[in-house]
């Protein structure tokens, strides 16, 4: 009797929370190889899923996160995971639904790198944020991930882009890095293009070359939907460089592209590299460029701050 009593009691509890919360849908699997996380992706469909990468491996080419899915990559690893784009062309993943990789305030769970086995030429690794088919996608990172080491035509770490305002990719930066990468083209670092956006709360971007005509080491902003396409709330852009002048070492906005440097108590430090890259300005914008506080950006050839 005391049983069937606690078999009620227990029935009664879960119905509640079902009730309360709606079906409990979020599952948690293990992978160890690029077959295992492409498979665990397939298998999660519509459900809110985290992968735990368990070890270092290679990708083969680009995964895919689909439209509908919803995609968290932690490590169990106390020593840290490398994703590697070893042979061929493309990213380490195309989102068009959602892929945060890292946790809100476990880096130990965030131990993740994105990086490749770079030739003397060819393009690969790094993200492409696509703007979901027939909605918006989202990519977030936190402490501890770390995209270094690629190279594409634009966006070298990561490049966050769209078509229309109902669909749009969203790069949100909670902290991590995005180190050393190389483009052929603009924004070594992040690349916005189209309707994409990019919001950058901390970490840090430093040390990417970017080789096109308008730079932007570390970040470039290009021309589409007018309107509100980068924030920048908090981290550092530094030490990031451009290898043709005119161009701006640290950022490059464009018009039609409104820009926003600092938040309420934030901090942002932006410079270019050391002496600047043939004295280029950390900073150029053709677009809107706003300090929310009303106070003015100060910039040199070497180093821009804005402190709130």
């Amino acid at each position: 009797m005391f049983k069937k009593m606690r078999k009620a009691v227990v029935f009664t509890a879960v119905l509640a929370l079902v009730l309360m919360f709606g079906a409990i849908s979020a599952q948690a699997v293990e992978a160890g190889s690029d077959w295992q996380l492409r498979q665990a992706i397939a298998d999660a469909g519509t459900v809110p899923t985290t992968i735990m990468l368990t070890q270092s491996f290679s990708l083969e080419s680009a995964v895919n996160i689909p439209s509908e899915a919803n995609i968290t990559l932690v490590t169990s690893n106390p020593f840290g995971v490398e994703l590697i784009r070893a042979e061929g062309a493309g990213r380490h993943f195309t989102v068009n639904g959602a892929l945060t990789i890292g946790a809100s305030g476990n880096v130990a769970q965030s131990r993740i790198t994105l990086t490749s086995n770079l030739g003397p030429a060819g393009n690969r690794g790094g993200v492409n944020v696509e703007g979901g088919v027939g909605g918006s996608s989202v990519f977030t990172i936190f402490d501890g991930v770390v995209i270094s080491g690629n190279r594409n035509a634009v966006g070298g770490g990561v490049a966050v882009g769209g078509t229309t305002a109902g669909n749009r990719g969203h790069f949100i930066m909670n902290g991590g890095e995005i180190s050393d990468n190389i483009t052929t083209g603009n924004g070594s670092g992040v690349a916005r293009i189209n309707s994409g956006f990019f919001t950058m709360n901390g970490g840090r971007i430093i040390n990417n070359t970017a080789q096109g005509a308008n730079g932007g080491g570390g970040i470039h902003t290009g021309s589409g939907m007018t309107g509100f396409g980068l924030i920048l709330n908090g981290g550092a852009i530094t030490g990031n460089s451009s290898t043709q002048a005119p161009s701006a070492s640290a950022m490059h906005i464009l018009t039609p592209v409104t820009a926003t440097i600092g938040g309420i108590n934030g901090e942002v430090i932006i410079s270019g590299s050391i002496g600047g890259v043939n004295g280029h300005l950390p900073i150029s914008a053709t677009g809107n460029l706003i300090v929310p506080s009303g106070e003015v950006l100060k910039c040199k050839v070497e180093y821009c701050a804005a402190k709130f």
